[in-house]
């Protein structure tokens, strides 16, 4: 008999306020099982040469920065547990995510579901101070989006569309709400804060006061996977996914469509595989995009004129990670895999699990391993020329991305619980 993991498909009321009332996500749910992902992969077997190790201190937004090119950190893969210590509110059937963190001068700052930001000292454990933040609705399914850190002010995004500035003491500078369900984790370049609504609208913000620069509107879907990839942005060109398997770059200043891709398949798969959505964030290096939709495409673009590097036939949810000339990436829910990042041709794929109430999100790389998390609290390290799995570990549950900061790895669990290794 199979078993059938459930995919929560969200309307664009999903996070609004106007009617004011209790919102859990709306739309149809679309039972399917994993063997209707099989990812039948053509292995072609190519040299994988890494880059080098670094050592970093500060993880400042999403995806590590705006370029969401995560540096392969130089970090032993022998990991001990530090610490642990709860923040706040954690994920339950009425509140339904946690955002990712972020790290800086050797501070974690981490939102719960309720809105409240809290500052946790990153040696120790201790915790510096919370702030409650408010929200125009706290009647939300999604409530705390995502953080960013610039210029000694920390950035909070609600899910109603709240966004607060706040100095490292925990006060608020100003604050703004764009009476709009805010999806995407916020986005910092240029002294500009970039933002992705739940109906496909952009918006570039002044990190100074707030104000608007720009904004875009494309044709909003009604019908959603939950959560948005961010924007990613290099030498001036910003590039989006949006819902409807668009791939869009702007001039980051001035909000000048340059060029519009896609990510969508030819052919007719499921109903879930047939959403056009795209989770993941881009990654740009040098002048190539890579990114990864739902809806059976990865593909690398040229970022000055959009035109198709390669392409592959794998779906995927969880941002891209690259290290001299491979891509690794999460694909089909459960499969790791090592594309050459020139053509796309595949080294090797290996299965994280069998289960299919698992899904993973990663990686991160360290030194010559990925580590990926399951939403069960599995935690696995991947030999990265090999594809062979050498060590797990389990956690608490956890649906958010782990970060690296000071030669250690934070997790934050479905409980709210920061939980810190070190390597």
């Amino acid at each position: 008999m199979k078993k059938y993991l459930v995919f929560l498909l969200a309307g664009l009321v999903l996070g609004g306020c106007a009617e004011n009332k209790k919102m859990p996500p709306t739309g149809e749910r679309i039972a399917f099982s994993s063997s209707e992902l099989s990812v039948g992969t053509k292995i072609q077997k190519f040299n994988i040469v890494l880059g080098k190790a670094q050592s970093f201190s500060n993880w400042g937004q999403s995806a590590f920065n705006a370029s969401h090119h995560m540096p392969q950190a130089n970090l032993s893969d022998k990991l001990k547990f530090l610490w642990d210590k709860n923040i706040g509110k954690g994920v339950n059937s009425d509140r339904l995510t946690l955002a990712e963190p972020i790290v800086y001068n050797q501070v974690i700052y981490a939102l719960d579901t309720a809105f409240t930001l809290s500052a946790t000292d990153l040696a120790s454990g201790k915790k510096i101070w919370e702030k409650e933040l408010e929200l125009s609705c706290e009647d939300l399914a999604i409530q705390s989006v995502g953080l960013a850190y610039h210029n000694s002010f920390i950035f909070a995004i609600g899910g109603d569309g709240s966004i607060y500035a706040l100095n490292t003491k925990g006060e608020i500078i100003w604050k703004k709400n764009l009476k709009t369900s805010l999806r995407s984790e916020p986005v910092i370049y240029d002294n500009t804060l970039y933002l992705l609504a739940g109906n496909n609208k952009l918006f570039a913000l002044s990190t100074k006061d707030g104000s608007e620069k720009w904004s875009y509107q494309t044709t909003p879907n009604q019908t959603n996977l939950l959560g948005m990839g961010s924007p990613a942005i290099h030498n001036d060109k910003l590039i989006v996914g949006f819902s409807t398997g668009e791939v869009m770059a702007f001039n980051a200043l001035t909000g000048a469509l340059l060029w519009t891709q896609n990510v969508l398949s030819a052919r007719t798969y499921n109903k879930i595989l047939d959403l056009a959505h795209i989770l993941a964030s881009p990654v740009i290096e040098n002048d190539t995009v890579y990114i990864i939709g739902n809806s059976r495409k990865i593909a690398a673009f040229n970022i000055n004129n959009g035109q198709e590097v390669f392409d592959n036939t794998l779906s995927g949810h969880s941002t891209p990670a690259l290290s001299g000339n491979t891509l690794f990436v999460i694909v089909d829910k459960n499969n790791l895999v090592a594309m050459n990042k020139h053509n796309g041709k595949v080294a090797w794929e290996t299965s994280l699990s069998n289960s299919e109430e698992e899904t993973w999100k990663g990686p991160l790389l360290i030194r010559e391993h990925a580590l990926v998390v399951s939403n069960t609290g599995k935690v696995a390290l991947v030999d990265l020329k090999t594809g062979q799995l050498t060590k797990t570990f389990k956690i608490d549950a956890t649906s958010t991305y782990p970060i690296i900061a000071d030669n250690k790895v934070i997790f934050l669990t479905d409980e709210a619980d920061l939980v810190v290794y070190e390597g």
